[in-house]
C-alpha cells in the first residue's frame, strides 16, 4: 500500500552544519519534507481579463510600481504601458476588474509622484507629456480616478505652468513643450466628459478654482499657461451637450444630457476674471476672450427665456463682443447672472484695485461704475461688499484705484450703515493688522466718516434699549475674552439681521469698538455724535458696559 503524507504535516526548518551533525545517523526527513529556499512573493494579475491581451504592459507596471529602484526608463515604460493597458481594455471592453487594479496599485498616485518629482526650471524629458497622456486613459476607466481628479491636476498644473517662459526655453526643447501642452488640453477634455453627470458640476468647479489661482500670480507666463486651460474648459462647457453625446457614443452609454444641468457656484468670479485679462495688455488677453465668448454661449445656451433673448444672444455673441467696452461687457452679461454672481464680479473688481498682476486699473474701475449706477442690482449682498473693500482699500495701487474704492464704501456706508461700522469696529476686535489702517483712511473721508461715526452712535443708543427691554438674558457680553467673543460673532449669518439691526450679540462688540476709537482724533473732534448714546448706556447699560463707557470717555 501507499504510504501517504501525514494531514498534518509539520514545517521543516533549515538547520546549521552543527546540528545536522548532531543527528541521530538514523534519522531520516521523509522525501515529502525537503527543504527548498524561500522565493521572493511575486505578484499576479492573471484574474484581469486584460491580461491575456497585454500581459507584457500589465507585468511592466507591477514591477516598477514594486522596484525601490526607479530609473528614467523605468518610468517611461510604466507611463506608456498604462496607456497600452487602458486602451486595450477599452477598445476589446475588457475594462470590468481595471479599476480595481489601478485603485491597488495606486498608479494614479504613482503619476503624480513622478510629476512632482519633476525639475521646474527645465523640460528635459518627454515623462510631463506621458503622464498627461497616461491619466487620460486612466479617467475612461470606471471610478479609476474618482475622488482623485482635482489633486493630479494641481500636479500637473504646477508641473508644467511654472516651466520658464516660452521665449526663454531652449529651442529644442519647444516641440515637447508644445506637445505637452496639447496633451494636456486634450487630458482636461477627456476628464471633464467622463465625469459622472451627478458630479460633472463639482469636479469642474474644483478644477476651475484650480486655475483661477494661478491667474493671480505675479509671472505672466504662469497667467497665460493658466488662463489657455480656462479657454480649453469653457469650450468644453459650451459644446458640453455635443461632445457629450458623442463620448457615450463612443463608450456604447446613453442617457440625457443639457449644458443647461450644470451648476458653476463661481460663474460670476470666473467671468469677472475673464472681463479683466480681455481687456489687459498681456499675451492673456487673446485666451480671455476666446474663453468669453465661449462662456457666453454657454450662460446663453441655458439660461434663454425668450425669443428676445436670442436677439440679445445673437448681438453679444457675434462681432459685438469684439467691440464692447469692459462697461457694456459687463452690462451685457449682468442681464443673465444671478444675484450672486453680479456679487462676485463686484468683488473680482474690488479685488482687483489691489491686484498689482493687473496692469490696466481702469478695467475693475469701469466694472465698479456698473455697479454705482445701478447698486440695487449690482449691490445687494452689502456684508460681503463692504468687508471686501475694507480689506482692499490699504492696497490700491493707484490713486484712480483708490478714489473709486472711496466712492463706493461712501455709496455702502450709505446703503448699509450698520454693516460697515460692525465690520470696522470687528477688525479692530480681532486685532486686525490693517484696521489702524482703514481707520486712518475713514479719517480722510469727512463727509463717510461722519457718516459711519453719526450711525456708530445711533447703534449704541438702540442696543441700550434693546438690551434693558430684553432682560438679563440678553445683556451685552461681558469683555473677559475678547477670542470668544469674536468666535461668537464670526457665527453669525448676516451681521444686518432684524430688517438692518445688529443682533443684540453684537452690543459688546460696539462697545469695545468705542473704546479703542476713543483714543483717535477723529473720534475726539466728534465726540458729541456719540453722547446721546453714552449716556443712555451709563443709564441703562449693565454694569460692565458703563465701565466701558467711562473708559471710553
Amino acid at each position: 500500500m501507499e504510504r501517504r503524507p501525514p494531514a498534518c504535516p509539520r514545517q521543516a526548518w533549515m538547520e546549521d552544519s552543527s546540528s545536522q551533525e548532531s543527528r541521530s545517523p538514523g534519522l531520516q526527513l521523509p522525501s515529502s519534507y525537503e527543504v527548498t529556499a524561500m522565493q521572493p512573493l511575486k505578484l499576479d494579475a492573471s484574474w484581469l481579463p486584460i491580461y491575456k491581451e497585454e500581459q507584457e504592459a500589465v507585468d511592466s507596471v507591477l514591477a516598477f510600481v514594486t522596484s525601490p529602484n526607479k530609473e528614467e526608463r523605468d518610468k517611461t515604460t510604466f507611463l506608456r504601458s498604462i496607456s497600452v493597458l487602458c486602451r486595450s481594455a477599452l477598445s476589446h471592453g475588457l475594462t470590468q476588474g481595471l479599476d480595481l487594479f489601478c485603485d491597488k496599485y495606486e498608479l494614479a498616485e504613482n503619476i503624480k509622484a513622478l510629476l512632482e518629482e519633476e525639475p521646474r526650471d527645465q523640460l528635459c524629458t518627454d515623462l510631463r507629456h506621458l503622464s498627461m497622456l497616461a491619466l487620460e486613459k486612466l479617467s475612461l476607466v470606471d471610478t479609476a480616478l474618482e475622488g482623485k481628479a482635482k489633486s493630479l491636476l494641481r500636479a500637473c498644473f504646477s508641473s508644467v505652468f511654472w516651466l520658464p517662459a516660452e521665449k526663454e526655453m531652449p529651442k529644442a526643447d519647444l516641440a515637447l513643450y508644445i506637445k505637452t501642452l496639447n496633451s494636456m488640453d486634450s487630458m482636461l477634455r477627456t476628464m471633464v466628459l467622463s465625469f459622472p453627470a451627478s458630479q460633472v458640476s463639482e469636479e469642474l468647479q474644483g478644477i476651475l478654482e484650480l486655475l483661477l489661482d494661478f491667474t493671480r500670480c505675479e509671472r505672466e507666463a504662469v497667467r497665460e499657461r493658466a488662463m489657455a486651460r480656462i479657454d480649453v474648459l469653457t469650450c468644453v462647457l459650451s459644446d458640453y451637450s455635443t461632445l457629450q453625446a458623442h463620448a457615450n457614443i463612443r463608450r456604447g452609454t446613453a442617457g440625457p444630457v443639457c449644458s443647461g444641468e450644470i451648476q458653476l457656484p463661481l460663474l460670476g468670479k470666473l467671468l469677472g476674471r475673464l472681463i479683466l485679462f480681455r481687456f489687459s495688455e498681456e499675451l492673456t488677453c487673446y485666451a480671455a476672450f476666446h474663453a468669453l465668448f465661449a462662456l457666453a454661449e454657454f450662460i446663453f445656451e441655458s439660461r434663454l427665456k425668450d425669443r428676445a433673448d436670442q436677439v440679445h444672444r445673437e448681438a453679444v455673441t457675434t462681432s459685438a463682443l469684439c467691440s464692447l467696452s469692459p462697461r457694456d461687457c459687463a452690462k451685457a452679461f449682468g442681464k443673465y447672472l444671478q444675484s450672486h454672481e453680479r456679487t462676485d464680479v463686484i468683488l473680482v473688481a474690488i479685488e482687483a484695485l489691489g491686484d498689482a498682476s493687473i496692469l490696466d486699473q481702469q478695467v475693475p474701475s469701469s466694472l465698479l461704475d456698473v455697479a454705482l449706477e445701478d447698486p440695487d442690482v449690482w449691490l445687494t449682498d452689502g456684508p460681503k461688499i463692504v468687508s471686501s473693500i475694507l480689506e482692499s482699500l490699504p492696497y490700491c495701487s493707484t490713486q484712480a484705484a483708490w478714489e473709486r474704492a472711496e466712492s463706493l464704501l461712501r455709496l455702502m456706508t450709505n446703503l448699509y450703515p450698520t454693516t460697515v461700522v460692525i465690520l470696522l469696529c470687528k477688525a479692530a476686535l480681532q486685532g486686525d493688522s490693517t484696521a489702524p489702517e482703514l481707520w486712518e483712511l475713514m479719517s480722510s473721508m469727512p463727509e463717510t466718516l461722519a457718516k459711519i461715526l453719526e450711525d456708530f452712535a445711533n447703534l449704541l443708543c438702540t442696543q441700550c434699549f434693546r438690551c434693558s427691554a430684553e432682560g438679563p438674558r440678553t445683556q451685552p457680553m461681558a469683555s473677559s475674552s475678547r477670542k470668544a467673543e469674536s468666535e461668537e460673532l464670526a457665527d453669525e449669518p448676516d451681521v444686518e439681521s432684524h430688517q438692518g439691526c445688529p443682533n443684540v450679540r453684537t452690543a459688546g462688540l460696539l462697545l469695545e469698538g468705542l473704546v479703542g476709537l476713543s483714543q483717535r482724533a477723529e473720534m475726539a473732534r466728534n465726540i458729541e455724535l456719540f453722547l446721546p448714546g453714552m449716556i443712555k448706556i451709563l443709564q441703562v447699560g449693565s454694569e460692565d458696559a458703563q465701565v466701558k463707557i467711562l473708559l471710553a470717555l
